[in-house]
């Protein structure tokens, strides 16, 4: 999935509403809706980060002094907040209320500012540097008004946050402090190339004691990929040595019999559900599909059914949930007028679905999250966001997390993460953890843009902690995760816009015939021809597990 994106303004119409939805603003305000209930997207400039209208910024102190001047505005941490525990990070944004006699953004970039925390209800307050002193990495962001805290491991009872800009600074209530939930893990390189083609957007799944790769988008290999998409089945019970079990045969989509296998596609959605392995609809290469099949064995596949009943979409998260496949939100792409869907459907067995009627604060509509995490009874969103249009060449994204225990209901656990805006984000379950590795992102934030390459986890959804990548391992978005025998796997994706060493031409760099010889295919079976270097799309592997 290419990134493609052009950076513009600040501004952005939500999904074309009229107001704010859900992490536009407000949770509650009224949108735009199609007969399907979709919101609309066909005028409007956009934006990745939407700017917080004052009328949602939460309370929390204004600046001082008051004069004619701006107000200072804290937007997180809000009133809301829930306890903070030690050496977990969290965001810190701010913002202001706009007046005739000052800009716009006038403590964007034109005043120095500074963050700072307090562990004795403000008699002594403690910097934060604007680098974090280990890794570098930036942690105050003028521009973007932004910045990340790291709750300090020792002192205190609570904690309150302090922004200064200028003659202007503005705190936050108390928030108490609870146990550290920090884990210790390793994280190490499987394999630098595995035997299966690079490519983005493919399935991974773990099903009958075993990982599974299904499908992708690679189309600078048209060697390998005539069709773009692919629709081959890997398996693997070491996450290094792959066979083949199915081939791809998606290379003509002209010609190709849709009624007897599915077709090559990417972003699909994707579960181990009922002991079978499902495909739920997908990308075809800008051509969204509706058809569900299912297989035991991932050689015969079973088509579910043909044509969903729910709306047309790309991009959908897709959960097995209490018995039941669930397709949440989703979006259609690439026309003048683009739906972007803040619905939910759920079905027993993928050939029948009914909507899920939602109640009360809802998620602004969204996709781009790969493998949707159910963790600790709930169904999570975290991130995403909306594929860009010939109306918006700019993708939005979002920071927040959502989970639901019964997919009616819907629970905002975080409003801004102390990770950046991203889309095309791969989200997992490990270690009694809820994670969330890499992605992309349209704007330079603390430091960060393009392929994200930061890895973080959360044992409760609104705590999350980092945990630092090794050397070696490269940005990437639309890639692959396994949680596979007492470790989380994770594999493949897109690197454009990254420095990349090539891997050269020879033939063990990405050649299927290792897995194809165990498979007992012929070599006519297998894609053939020269390897193309890597320069955007890889397929290595790499492991993170618990460190004893």
């Amino acid at each position: 999935m290419s990134l493609r994106t052009r950076r513009l303004g600040s501004l952005v119409a939500c999904a074309g509403a009229v107001g704010w939805v859900a992490s536009c603003g407000q949770a509650d305000s009224a949108a735009p809706s199609s007969a399907d209930g979709a919101v609309g997207s066909s005028s409007g400039s956009g934006s990745s980060t939407p700017p917080v209208p004052p009328s949602a910024l939460p309370e929390g102190g204004v600046s001082t002094p008051p004069d004619a001047g701006p107000v200072l505005r804290l937007v997180s941490p809000s009133a809301a907040e829930t306890p903070w525990a030690r050496e977990s990070e969290h965001a810190v944004l701010w913002g202001d209320v706009p007046t005739q006699k000052y800009a716009r953004n006038p403590f964007s970039s034109a005043r120095s500012v500074t963050i700072s925390y307090s562990l004795d209800e403000g008699a002594t307050w403690t910097s934060v540097p604007r680098h974090d002193r280990e890794t570098g990495r930036l942690m105050v962001d003028e521009v973007a008004r932004r910045a990340r805290i790291t709750v300090p491991a020792t002192g205190g009872t609570t904690i309150r946050v302090r922004v200064t800009a200028g003659h202007h600074q503005v705190d936050s209530r108390s928030i108490p402090l609870i146990p550290s939930q920090k884990r210790k893990y390793s994280f190490v390189r499987v394999t630098e190339q595995l035997p299966i083609r690079p490519r983005d957007g493919a399935c991974g799944l773990v099903h009958d004691g075993a990982m599974w790769l299904l499908g992708g988008w690679n189309p600078d290999n048209p060697l390998a990929y005539p069709a773009i998409t692919a629709n081959d089945v890997w398996r693997s019970t070491d996450a290094s040595t792959w066979q083949l079990i199915k081939p791809n045969t998606f290379y003509d989509p002209a010609t190709f019999d849709s009624s007897s296998d599915w077709s090559g596609r990417h972003t699909m959605g994707c579960v181990t559900h009922a002991g079978k392995m499902f495909i739920v609809g997908g990308d075809g290469v800008h051509t969204p599909t509706r058809d569900v099949w299912s297989s035991t064995d991932g050689v015969a596949w079973t088509r579910v059914s043909a044509n969903t009943n729910y709306p047309a979409r790309v991009l959908q998260p897709v959960f097995s949930f209490q018995d039941k496949l669930w397709v949440v939100s989703g979006q259609t792409f690439f026309s003048e007028f683009t739906l972007a869907y803040p619905d939910v459907w759920s079905s027993q067995n993928g050939a029948t679905w009914t909507r899920v009627p939602t109640e009360g604060p809802l998620w602004a509509p969204r996709g781009m999250i790969f493998g949707p995490a159910v963790f600790k009874g709930r169904m999570w969103l975290v991130s995403g966001g909306l594929y860009d249009e010939p109306s918006r060449p700019e993708r939005v994204q979002y920071d927040d997390v959502w989970s639901s225990a019964d997919g009616v209901n819907w629970r905002r656990d975080l409003e801004h993460t102390p990770f950046i805006p991203r889309h095309m984000l791969n989200v997992d379950v490990f270690d009694d953890r809820l994670w969330v590795l890499g992605g992309a992102s349209n704007e330079q934030v603390l430091g960060q843009t393009s392929n994200l390459r930061d890895v973080f986890y959360t044992a409760d959804g609104s705590n999350w902690y980092e945990l630092v990548t090794p050397p070696g391992y490269i940005g990437r978005h639309a890639a692959s995760t396994w949680q596979f025998r007492d470790a989380l796997y994770l594999g493949l994706g897109n690197t454009e816009n990254e420095d990349l060493p090539s891997l050269g031409d020879s033939e063990d760099a990405g050649a299927d015939d290792g897995g194809a010889a165990e498979a007992g295919l012929a070599d006519s079976e297998v894609d053939a021809g020269p390897v193309v270097p890597v320069d955007r799309w890889i397929a290595d592997m790499w492991k993170i597990s618990v460190e004893p």
